[in-house]
């Protein structure tokens, strides 16, 4: 993950599990922003949280990020 996508999540590093945010959606806008693409808006998780999907512009991988 580029450490421009990291700081738009606010995180350092991301593993193989969803990236856990503070605020899904601020986070996604950000990371548009920082050149991610998005592959699901945030949405209702049906479980009291957000979810949403984005790729990493350098390695095309796809990131889930939940609330």
């Amino acid at each position: 993950m580029s450490e421009r996508l990291a700081r738009a999540l606010g995180v350092e590093s991301i593993g193989d599990g969803p990236v856990i945010v503070d605020d899904v959606d601020r986070r996604f806008r950000d990371a548009i922003k920082a050149g991610a693409r998005g592959v699901e808006p945030p949405a209702d998780d049906g479980q009291g949280g957000r979810v949403a999907r984005l790729a990493d512009p350098g390695s095309g991988r796809e990131i889930e990020i939940r609330s």
